[in-house]
């Protein structure tokens, strides 16, 4: 049992490093992917045809041959998903669609006014639902990204403590998944902007 899920491990570990180089270095040939993490072509091969398979990267054109048949290219598919990102400030709830390179396609900014404790989780569940009301399919979202400010309990998902917001041992990311049947991320607003700057790498480990 052990090994099984060791050489799971391993896979997605493989994949997470395939899909980043793609990102980076696409277009670019399997075997330029093997040579730059010395993965061998055929785990390359198999993990390329399941990123294909879930739409993430796809070929693109040819290569350079350096002798027998020409290399096909492949290339990351940053539209293929989307998420949904909201930033919960003391004056505004932003909510954004973004690609999987973080560009954002569509943006909305919903003011506070003076609301706080509940009526401020009330009208962000109303603002993410008007919001998620103009899409006929959400089968590409991932999920929803919330940043707030504040005591966050990034694993639990809750809110402990927002005092200019007056918000108290919120379980906001049950609250979400349970009204939008969406995978939901919280996290604190500060950390947020470290993980942006560390290049969407928790966007190459989603299981998606």
């Amino acid at each position: 049992m052990q090994k099984t899920g060791n050489l799971k491990l391993i896979q997605e570990l493989n994949r997470s490093i395939i899909l980043r180089t793609i990102r980076h270095y696409g277009p670019i040939s399997r075997s330029e992917i093997a040579k730059k993490n010395k993965i061998s072509p055929t785990t390359v091969t198999a993990a390329v045809k399941e990123l294909i398979c879930q739409g993430l990267v796809y070929e693109d054109g040819v290569g350079v041959s350096t002798g027998g048949r020409k290399p096909v290219l492949v290339r990351f598919s940053s539209d293929s998903k989307f998420i949904i990102a909201v930033a919960i400030t003391n004056s505004s709830i932003k909510i954004a669609e973004m690609n999987l390179e973080a560009k954002v396609r569509r943006q909305k900014i919903f003011p506070v006014y003076n609301l706080t404790g509940k009526l401020v989780i009330d009208y962000l569940l109303k603002s993410i639902g008007q919001f998620l009301e103009e899409y006929s399919d959400l089968t590409k979202c991932i999920g929803i990204s919330i940043i707030s400010p504040g005591i966050i309990d990034v694993d639990k998902g809750i809110i402990y403590e927002n005092t200019k917001l007056k918000l108290k041992n919120i379980p906001l990311k049950e609250m979400l998944e349970k009204q939008f049947k969406l995978k939901t991320w919280l996290e604190n607003d500060a950390n947020a902007i470290a993980l942006a700057e560390n290049d969407l790498e928790h966007i190459e480990n989603l299981k998606i």
